[in-house]
């Protein structure tokens, strides 16, 4: 569990930086070992991380694959304080939204299907 926050704090960093590839890196990190580890609310926060880090570049189907997981993950636990599940709702929300709206901003990007660039450049 230490090495898992570790690399999710370390993923924070990163992705506060701009380091977003290195950011979802770790963040895989601290998933792959918690992989054979029982249903947790540490791994529920690694999928929703995900879920963030992909969005952000612009990988929306990965971003919904993340959400989908975190959200089957939060059924099989006990209920989570209120702050967190707040922020797990909305950022389901944001990408859920996001996937409603992604044919629009591609038209507007001038982006085809499954191409994927940076935000700003």
């Amino acid at each position: 569990n230490r090495y898992c926050k570790c690399c999710l704090r370390a993923a924070a960093v990163l992705q506060g930086q701009g380091h977003l590839s290195e950011a979802e890196y770790y963040t895989q990190q601290a998933l792959n070992k918690l992989s054979d580890a029982p249903v947790s609310s540490l791994l529920a926060v690694c999928y929703h991380n995900l879920a963030v880090h992909t969005i952000v570049q612009k990988r929306l189907a990965d971003s919904v694959a993340h959400v989908r997981s975190y959200v089957a993950l939060l059924r099989q636990l006990p209920k989570l304080g209120n702050n967190w599940m707040q922020q797990m709702d909305d950022t389901q929300w944001l990408i859920l939204k996001a996937q409603e709206m992604w044919p629009q901003f591609q038209m507007s990007e001038g982006m085809r299907d499954g191409q994927v660039t940076k935000f700003g450049h």
